[in-house]
């Protein structure tokens, strides 16, 4: 193997510069740190991260004695936004002779909320043979979630499943629990949302592919419902809109204020979510996209705007763009919800299909400010 010398003075060469002695340093830091392995758990806290496991063997139904189990990495968290819980995430590798399963996971507040096994290799061994209809496969594990949990509100799910027809895509409601099935071309997704008055609160989901578990997720034992009341209508929020949209003014970073601006008003697209004023806390909102004739400087090709449903309190009303390059900086755009639950619906064509871009700007502002009580009547606030 070649080796790095360094010429000495006695042997009538210059000595290597400063410079170069640091560029050597620099590259053998980087060769170093790509071939040493750093644990990734950065946190005191201690968690038992072979609950997944036995998640996986009493609820997934996926047979753990058949594998080795190899933790590949683990990373904590107490983020801010989320009220400080703990978050940890990691993954397994399960390796048999036959068969490779790659395991994702995410505990939040020490309770696991996400798994997600992926065939690396081979097939999924399962712990029972179960028929590989997704209706058997999805009772099943409702019912070993159940004892897994204790957690009786299964039972309703339960009941909405066997009224269900899960062999394409379908919503159905029945009281304030909602079941969504979502037919993919290697998967079926189905998942259960608390709804009151018409807006969906944390809940439960699992998909199935090939007849083996996929996936679960479960964001009910961290999120809290605290508002259901919807005080502000659709018709009123999207008024709300149009009246803070024509009043927006965007500069670009060479100074250019845009203010002139047509609203397609024909092709609003509303939706009413949920999101967090405090962490953790969710109250619902309406979204609302405003779309524009045409692409304007900073590539803005969209308006949207966000209101609390109950308060009437204006969120935000910014300039959006979708697609192509953006040649100047860009500022993330505000969300109140934590991202894993913001879904805009595709009624919204601009902001489902087309990945959304903030416009780069030194300014964003309403011409009359911010109005913390917008100017609809209090009527609507009682």
């Amino acid at each position: 193997m070649e080796t790095l010398s360094y010429p000495s003075k006695t042997e009538g060469k210059e000595t290597m510069s400063i410079p170069e002695k640091l560029k050597i340093t620099a590259i053998l830091c980087i060769v170093l740190s790509i071939s040493i392995q750093i644990p990734l758990v950065h946190s005191e806290e201690t968690l038992d991260t072979s609950e997944v496991l036995h998640f996986l063997n009493n609820v997934a139904n996926v047979d753990v004695s058949k594998y080795e189990p190899k933790l590949v990495v683990t990373t904590s968290e107490n983020p801010p936004d989320l009220g400080g819980i703990s978050i940890i995430t990691g993954k397994y590798i399960l390796e048999s002779l036959e068969s490779t399963i790659s395991v994702l996971f995410d505990f939040r507040n020490y309770t696991l909320c996400y798994c997600a096994a992926k065939v690396v290799e081979g097939k999924i061994y399962q712990r029972e043979e179960l028929s590989p209809d997704v209706k058997v496969q999805t009772d099943a594990f409702l019912q070993s979630y159940r004892s897994y949990t204790a957690d009786s509100t299964i039972e309703v799910m339960r009941s909405l499943l066997d009224a269900v027809d899960v062999t394409h895509n379908n919503v159905t409601v029945e009281g304030n629990m909602k079941l969504e099935v979502r037919i993919y071309p290697s998967y079926t997704s189905l998942s259960w949302k608390n709804t009151f008055n018409g807006a969906d609160y944390p809940g439960l989901s699992v998909s199935f592919g090939n007849g083996t578990f996929g996936s679960f997720r479960d964001d009910r034992s961290y999120f809290k419902i605290s508002g259901v009341d919807v005080n502000l209508s659709k018709e009123e929020a999207v008024e709300l809109a149009l009246r803070y949209g024509k009043d927006l003014s965007w500069k670009l970073l060479d100074g250019t204020e845009v203010t002139d601006f047509t609203i397609v008003e024909g092709e609003i697209g509303t939706e009413l979510l949920t999101g967090a004023r405090e962490p953790l806390t969710l109250y619902p909102y309406w979204i609302v996209i405003l779309p524009l004739d045409k692409m304007y400087p900073g590539f803005v090709t969209y308006i949207q705007f966000q209101v609390w449903a109950d308060t009437g309190e204006v969120i935000e009303c910014i300039p959006l763009g979708s697609g192509g390059e953006v040649p100047m900086e860009v500022f993330p755009t505000k969300s109140p919800h934590d991202d894993s639950n913001i879904q805009i619906h595709s009624l919204i064509l601009i902001a489902a299909l087309a990945t959304p871009i903030t416009v780069g700007v030194t300014l964003v502002a309403l011409k009359n400010k911010r109005r913390k009580t917008p100017p609809f009547s209090t009527k609507v606030l009682q």
